[in-house]
């Protein structure tokens, strides 16, 4: 009945499983945007509509999804590389590596932007 469970979860499967999990965050994050600014863009919404809009994203909470969207934008996109040299045959041997090296500049991405999408709150 679970036979995942019994299965070495190892790094590369964790990689693939993350990989999978942001690019469905990714999906449901672009259809709400496009209705967002399809609803902006069709004259529908009047100006008060538009400014609590604008209200609403900038909102301490909203910010914080953003921050939330800057890591699984980072992870989708450097993974996804990995990915194409391991695919490519040129980082096979070095996966772990890579996947560490990648880690590390996401995360040092991830800190820096986190910090602008937040300082303007704590300042």
């Amino acid at each position: 009945m679970f036979d995942y469970l019994r299965y070495k979860w190892r790094l590369g499967m964790l990689a693939h499983i993350l990989h999978r999990l942001s690019g469905i965050v990714l999906m449901m994050y672009l259809v709400v945007h496009l209705w967002v600014t399809h609803y902006l863009s069709t004259g529908e919404a009047n100006g008060e509509t538009f400014e609590y809009l604008m209200k609403f994203f900038s909102i301490p909470l909203f910010r914080l999804a953003e921050v939330g969207l800057l890591g699984v934008v980072l992870y989708h996109a450097l993974n996804g590389l990995r990915i194409i040299l391991i695919d490519t045959g040129w980082g096979v041997k070095y996966q772990k590596t890579i996947f560490w090296t990648l880690c590390a500049i996401g995360g040092l991405a991830f800190l820096y932007g986190a910090y602008r999408f937040l300082f303007p709150l704590l300042g």
